[in-house]
């Protein structure tokens, strides 16, 4: 397994984690203001579509970081990643109705370590050698 890597996601959800409280409301709003685009194509409120856009979207931006070989792609789909992972977990929240306020710490700070968990499991299965089991 290459350490470089795995630098690259470490060091996005470190960025990410530094800046929780301000950029968990710059990132928040830019995925509702995603959702709401979204919501004036399709015939679903915001409130409906936020959720499932923001999984959609991460899992799009996963197989972009599996499939991607050099270092400015895994820089993108890294942040893309953990960008949509941390908008899921706080629209989540949201429709769960867990707690009253939108923009929240935790919920960011969860979806970071959340995201770096994914990341360093594909690149861990992304590095890992097939076996070849040929008689």
């Amino acid at each position: 397994m290459k350490p470089n890597k795995l630098k690259i996601p470490a060091v996005i959800c470190a960025i990410f984690l530094v800046t929780s409280p301000i950029g968990q409301m710059v990132f928040g709003y830019f995925g509702g203001y995603l959702s709401y685009l979204v919501s004036e194509i399709l015939p679903y409120s915001t409130n409906e579509i936020s959720t499932e856009l923001m999984l959609i979207l991460s899992l799009i931006s996963l197989i972009g970081f599996s499939f991607s070989k050099n270092k400015i792609g895994l820089i993108i789909n890294s942040f893309l990643s953990i960008l949509f992972i941390c908008n899921s977990v706080l629209f989540f929240s949201m429709d769960s109705k867990t707690l009253t306020e939108y923009f929240y710490p935790d919920r960011f700070i969860i979806g970071s370590i959340i995201s770096f968990l994914i990341l360093v499991i594909l690149t861990i299965l992304k590095t890992k050698k097939p076996v070849d089991i040929t008689v």
